[in-house]
């Protein structure tokens, strides 16, 4: 995680009192959460930079992960802009060599991941699903197009794979992604076959049937203490996902 500014507070009281005023109903509901860092203080205020790509996870992963963590809590997670943080102070040494406690301020919001250590190890889960499962989405959706031609169904698809791990991503919810996978989709199309028209309806719901496998899948490992009960819940609130 890289951070906008990292400020050593000279007046600890003033700040401690902020702390106990602010996040009074964390500090009653929550258990302690810590973080590592490089940077060595008594007190520090950490600013996150919201134009951070991530490092681990390529933007269309981040993408996915937003969607489902926000369909199966009913948060609005963004990974993005987030610090991360663990209950387990042994955990603490992959950010940094000194371990704070961490108290959110500034009406920061605090989403849990029950039974994930890294939320980049979700998309370790034997292959790598979310490419797997997006390839797969796209293969049907171009070989159910009356007169396209098979042999271009691989290449639009590397095309639209490679658009969507390329570009700045910036999606919370799962109109959003179908929106850009549709956009995507589209482009990747003109872009192998410029000079043939092909006729083919939107929305194409790539999105939708894609992150329902994922959700299938991998929703064990996605809870929150304040997150839908059940997968059933999920397709319930989100009708879509049931296609």
């Amino acid at each position: 995680m890289k951070l906008l500014e990292v400020k050593e507070l000279g007046n600890q009281k003033t700040y401690f009192s902020k702390i106990k005023q602010e996040c009074s109903e964390f500090i009653n509901n929550s258990l302690p959460i810590f973080r590592g860092t490089t940077y060595r203080g008594s007190v520090i205020k950490l600013d996150i930079r919201t134009d951070r790509r991530p490092k681990d996870l390529t933007t269309f992963d981040t993408a996915v992960l937003n969607v489902m963590y926000n369909i199966t809590t009913g948060g609005n997670f963004v990974r993005n802009t987030s610090l991360f943080a663990t209950h387990d102070k042994h955990l603490t040494e992959a950010f940094g060599e000194y371990t704070y406690y961490v108290f959110p301020i500034n009406n920061s919001k605090v989403y849990y991941i029950d039974g994930v250590e890294d939320i980049a190890g979700m998309f370790s889960l034997g292959d790598d699903m979310a490419d797997i499962t997006l390839r797969n989405q796209v293969t049907q959706f171009l070989s159910s197009i009356p007169q396209f031609p098979q042999q271009y169904i691989d290449k639009v698809t590397e095309e639209v794979i490679d658009m969507l791990y390329n570009s700045p991503l910036k999606v919370t919810t799962l109109e959003q992604l179908s929106h850009d996978i549709d956009h995507v989709l589209h482009e990747a199309i003109k872009e192998v076959l410029p000079l043939q028209e092909i006729k083919y309806s939107l929305p194409t719901h790539i999105a939708e049937k894609t992150i329902k496998v994922l959700l299938e899948n991998l929703s064990p490992h996605v809870t929150s203490t304040t997150g839908l009960d059940s997968l059933h819940d999920v397709h319930k609130k989100y009708p879509e996902l049931c296609i």
